[in-house]
């Protein structure tokens, strides 16, 4: 299988991590590269910056969509573990997850400095940076 899109391995990254446990970024790439026959080969093609491989990119974009929908969490960096919120979602069975899928959790719609505050952060929005 070629590299998927952005969105596509988000059910699997979610099926890997059902046993409740932290999972290691690395170890959330190989788990979802084997669910999808995504070959070696295929993991390794780099993205056109060159800056990662697509494969890689595409399972952090995952992983971030789900995180700011609140259906994993991330006890530190590099380290992911499904919420109850991920839980429910898996027990609906869906045939996939997508972004729209994600829409319905508040957290997913919310941006700038109000998913700062709820995430425990403190960022300032870039326009109060800049302005």
């Amino acid at each position: 299988m070629a590299v998927p899109s952005f969105d596509s391995p988000m059910l699997p990254v979610l099926e890997t991590l059902v046993d409740g446990k932290i999972h290691r970024l690395q170890e959330v790439n190989a788990l979802v590269a084997a669910r999808l026959g995504v070959s070696a080969e295929d993991q390794a093609e780099m993205l056109p910056s060159g800056a990662m491989p697509r494969y890689r990119n595409r399972i952090l974009w995952a992983l971030h969509y789900m995180k700011r929908a609140g259906v994993i969490a991330s006890p530190g960096r590099g380290q992911y573990v499904i919420a109850d919120s991920g839980r429910a979602l898996l027990a609906e069975a869906p045939a996939k997850i997508t972004t729209k899928t994600l829409e319905r959790y508040p957290g997913y719609l919310i941006d700038g400095p109000e998913l700062a505050r709820l995430m425990g952060g403190v960022r300032q929005s870039r326009r109060a940076r800049v302005g």
